[in-house]
């Protein structure tokens, strides 16, 4: 065998050799890996770092990042595809300390997931300059402006609370395809959400509320939808500054359109009499029998008579019969929600019975500061309920000798509940 033909088998030996090795090293980057951050080392002392931008420096494409309780001073930088995941939402917080951004997303990093992280202290709390990210299940608060998306398309923002944010809870512009599903975006400064530029997002399942703007749309905001969201004691719940761009308000019929708070004000001879399409045929459907309109493009034409969704609980009335002869100062009601809600998040000033009567909330009570006597689990289900208690003489002068049915209705984590429980009420 010749020099010129062992040379040319040695090359392509050689050659194969390195195509091997960098198809092995290729296979092993695209193993996915998860990087733990813990700030003091103490929920898990073999943490691998104890700064988040250390991790995800560390990191390579598709990593995830687990980071445990703690607050963790810094301005985080995203740029390549990863999972920032936080243990809890309410303990595993980053503060910015004033800084431009609390978590910053670079355009080049597609598809990054944030989730389970309170952000706060900045001037933006999460600016996403990507696309086709999910930002889910934290609390972003005392930001000046909350969630901020520039040229951003294609991604979920959902089950957060954007709340007391100094002027936007969610600014947007020129972003477009985005979902923004079931968040609480409530008392921020200036607009719930506002947008510009911007168009085919849809808007379901959220609560704006008390803030000065529900939704402010900047130029050129059109194709957009919205459904299925309460809008709450806003100052002004929606302003068109482009009258000219139509979006669409509602999800037909029978779905509906949104809850707006202030429909009765602007709407005071209007009720909820007739249903159908063209809500021409006798008889209610808890749709306004005439649209809510913002402007000559722009109206929600099945605007709903109660807040979306009314979360049905079980109701149970103590005593079961009441005699009005009868003596003893409190009639009792326990509330069980649905699962997958936290009974310690009921909002005991928003609980009314038959929407006129309040529960003692006098704290000189223990049932009302002491959660051991207010969280009880009285039917023995093994699931706990929120107790309250009402003044039984305003409940007797609601009542006649028969079967009475009353209603609880309140709040949880500002969504509203409404469940009824019958009594028997014996005469004098």
């Amino acid at each position: 065998m010749n020099r010129k033909t062992v040379s040319g088998i040695m090359l392509t030996l050689l050659l194969l050799g390195m195509f091997i090795l960098a198809f092995n090293i290729q296979s092993i980057k695209a193993e996915p890996r998860t990087w733990t951050v813990d700030d003091d080392r103490v929920e898990c002392p073999d943490a691998d770092f104890t700064s988040i931008q250390q991790a995800i420096n560390a990191a390579g494409s598709g990593d995830t990042i687990y980071v445990y309780n703690g607050t963790y001073y810094e301005r985080v930088k995203i740029d390549k595809h990863l999972n920032l995941v936080g243990a809890d939402k309410g303990t595993t917080i980053i503060d910015a300390n004033g800084a431009n951004e609390a978590i910053y997303v670079h355009s080049d990093a597609k598809k990054v997931v944030i989730s389970g992280f309170t952000i706060k202290k900045s001037l933006q709390g999460i600016l996403l300059l990507n696309d086709f990210s999910t930002v889910s299940g934290n609390i972003v608060t005392n930001n000046l402006n909350g969630i901020v998306m520039r040229s951003s398309n294609g991604h979920i923002i959902s089950d957060n609370k954007i709340v007391s944010n100094g002027q936007d809870g969610i600014y947007m512009r020129g972003s477009h395809d985005n979902k923004f599903y079931n968040n609480i975006i409530d008392n921020n400064g200036r607009c719930g959400i506002w947008s510009g530029s911007s168009f085919n997002n849809v808007f379901a399942v959220n609560i704006l509320s008390n803030n000065r703007y529900g939704i402010w749309s900047g130029s050129s905001f059109k194709n957009n939808i919205f459904y299925h969201n309460n809008f709450i004691e806003n100052t002004k719940q929606v302003r068109m500054y482009e009258p000219q761009y139509a979006n669409i308000w509602d999800d037909g019929y029978p779905s509906g359109g949104n809850y707006l708070s202030d429909y009765t004000t602007r709407y005071p001879s209007v009720g909820d009499e007739y249903h159908g399409e063209n809500q021409d045929i006798l008889g209610s459907d808890g749709i306004w029998d005439s649209p809510y309109v913002i402007d000559v493009n722009n109206q929600d034409n099945y605007p709903l008579v109660k807040p979306w969704p009314i979360i049905p609980v079980s109701v149970d009335l103590s005593p079961d019969t009441l005699n009005l002869r009868s003596e003893g100062t409190w009639i009792t009601a326990y509330i069980q929600l649905p699962v997958g809600y936290n009974p310690e998040d009921t909002d005991a000033t928003t609980i009314l019975l038959n929407e006129t009567i309040q529960p003692v909330l006098d704290p000189k009570y223990g049932f009302v500061t002491n959660s051991s006597e207010y969280l009880i689990d009285h039917n023995e289900d093994g699931i706990l309920e929120r107790m309250v208690r009402f003044d039984k003489a305003e409940v007797m002068a609601l009542l006649s000798v028969g079967e009475a049915t009353l209603t609880i209705t309140g709040e949880v984590n500002s969504t509203p509940f409404e469940g009824t429980d019958t009594i028997r009420v014996r005469g004098k």
